[in-house]
C-alpha cells in the first residue's frame, strides 16, 4: 500500500471517529434525542473499526484500487467541519434541531461522496466493507431525517 493509500484510509477512520465524538457531544447536550445520538455514536465507532480492517492482509492490497479514487484534502476538510461543530456544541452554540440538520447533511454527504458508484470489480471483501458502511450510513440518514421531521412537526403543532 502506498503512503497516500495509508493516509486516505487513516483519514477515513479518523473521520468516522470524529463524527462519533460529535454525536457523543450531541447525546450529552440534547437528552431528548440522547438514545438516538448514543446509538449513532456507537455505530460510527464501529464504522471506524470496520474501515480499519482494510489495513490487514489481502484487504490492504485490495484497498489500493478504491483508495486512489479518494483525495485526502476533502476528507481533511470534512474532519475540520465536524471538529468545528464539536466545539460549537461544547460552547452551547448549537440547538437540537440544528444538530439534527448537521447530522443529516453529514450522512448525506458521506453517501454522495464516498459510497456512490461502488466498483463491482473490487474484491468481495472490500465491497462487503464498503456496502456495509453505505447501508449503515443510509440508515443513519433516515433516522436523523425522521427525528428532524418529528421535531419540525412538533414545533408546528405548538
Amino acid at each position: 500500500m502506498s503512503d497516500e493509500d495509508d493516509v486516505i484510509l487513516d483519514l477515513l477512520v479518523e473521520h468516522e471517529q470524529a463524527i462519533g465524538r460529535l454525536y457523543d457531544r450531541y447525546a450529552g447536550a440534547f437528552p431528548a434525542h440522547g438514545p438516538l445520538w448514543t446509538r449513532l455514536a456507537a455505530e460510527e465507532r464501529a464504522h471506524a473499526e470496520r474501515l480499519a480492517t482494510l489495513r490487514a492482509g489481502t484487504l490492504r492490497d485490495a484497498w489500493r484500487s478504491r483508495g486512489r479514487k479518494l483525495r485526502p484534502q476533502p476528507i481533511r476538510m470534512s474532519i475540520g467541519f465536524v471538529e468545528r461543530h464539536q466545539a460549537k456544541v461544547q460552547a452551547g452554540e448549537t440547538g437540537a434541531r440544528e444538530a439534527l440538520a448537521i447530522a443529516r447533511d453529514l450522512e448525506s454527504a458521506l453517501l454522495e461522496k464516498q459510497f456512490t458508484g461502488l466498483d463491482d470489480s473490487l474484491p468481495a471483501e472490500v465491497l462487503s466493507v464498503l456496502r456495509y458502511l453505505a447501508a449503515e450510513t443510509e440508515q443513519h440518514r433516515a433516522l436523523v431525517v425522521a427525528a428532524l421531521e418529528a421535531d419540525t412537526g412538533a414545533a408546528a403543532a405548538s
